[in-house]
């Protein structure tokens, strides 16, 4: 029997099982509940959230469905900061609400406090209620993994808070949100959509920002010469490939930061730059483009990936680190 004064559970990783106990609803000073990487399963039910519960992760369990009305009045939950109901099988869980019967479980945010929101890898589907999540202090939106369709709501682009954005692995198909106010954001995943877009001229609008991923959705057009060369100093990875990008690779990749080490734009339709001198890179992938350019400049770089699609001079001095091609290249020079 659980005391009637707790103020937090912590049974992480470990073998319970069935479904969540009764008690949980009846107590008051309940703050934190981390429950995650159990076998629990069942219902969350509706009475879970107390007045001071502050932390939720119910993450890696086996829970299938939520008791409506569940996260539904806002004075029941003002303090929440954290939710976590990652890698359960639900059915039919959506974030916005729904009319629909039988086993339909409806999340209706009252997060205001929330800055912490993790539900990927959960069946989630349906759209993303853009008022829903008009949530100022928001840090953390992670809903990877999931069936969610429509568009990336006008809202995201206000959230100034935002340190880490996934999306990836959904079924969204509109443009690409306005990038040019998220100032604290270190982490953008939006890959493995249907996006549809150009890229924006740079990425001033997040100074911040070490991970860009983009890469195999629908995106078209040139890829912007401001892109590398007003890139963010702290810009370490950027994926662009298997997208619909055409155009010469752009030269500003040699006027990058230091500190940017990954490039891959595989997969497009690129043409080769004539003199790339590329200074830095660990890894740039340009395998599947049509690069039949002149000259690649390298050094303290490889070339990474087999099967690349080279014609071109590969200029390099005795700073390379590695190339791993498989195919012909029309000439080196040292």
């Amino acid at each position: 029997r659980l005391p009637f004064g707790l103020k937090s559970l912590e049974a992480e990783n470990n073998d319970f099982f069935g479904g969540l106990p009764d008690q949980l609803s009846v107590l008051p000073d309940l703050q934190a509940l981390r429950l995650k990487n159990n076998r629990l399963s069942g219902e969350i039910p509706s009475g879970l959230l107390g007045a001071d519960l502050e932390i939720i992760d119910l993450s890696g369990n086996s829970f299938d469905s939520i008791e409506e009305p569940w996260l539904s009045a806002p004075d029941d939950c003002t303090k929440l900061k954290s939710l976590d109901l990652s890698n359960n099988p639900f059915t039919h869980l959506k974030l916005s609400p729904s009319s629909s019967e039988g086993t339909m479980a409806t999340l209706q945010p009252c997060w205001r406090s929330l800055e912490i929101l993790r539900i990927h890898s959960a069946n989630l589907e349906g759209e993303i209620p853009g008022k829903s999540l008009a949530l100022p202090g928001l840090k953390v939106m992670d809903l990877h993994n999931n069936r969610l369709i429509g568009s990336i709501p006008k809202v995201f682009s206000s959230l100034e808070n935002l340190e880490s954005v996934r999306l990836d692995g959904n079924y969204l198909d509109s443009s690409l949100p306005n990038l040019s106010n998220l100032p604290k954001i270190t982490h953008l995943s939006l890959h493995s959509n249907r996006l549809s877009d150009t890229l924006p001229a740079s990425l001033k609008g997040m100074p911040n920002l070490q991970v860009l991923y983009l890469h195999n959705n629908h995106l078209t057009g040139t890829i912007p010469t401001g892109l590398f060369k007003d890139a963010p100093q702290s810009l370490v990875s950027i994926s662009l490939h298997l997208n619909y990008f055409k155009g010469d690779i752009p030269s500003s990749l040699a006027d990058a930061p230091v500190t940017l080490r990954d490039v891959t734009v595989h997969g497009n339709r690129l043409r080769n730059n004539p003199r790339i001198f590329l200074g830095k890179y660990q890894c740039l992938d340009l395998n599947a483009n049509n690069t039949e350019g002149r000259r690649i400049w390298g050094r303290r770089f490889k070339i990474c990936g087999t099967r690349n699609d080279f014609f071109a001079e590969i200029l390099v001095d005795d700073g390379w680190d590695e190339v791993d091609t498989n195919t012909p290249l029309s000439g080196w020079e040292a």
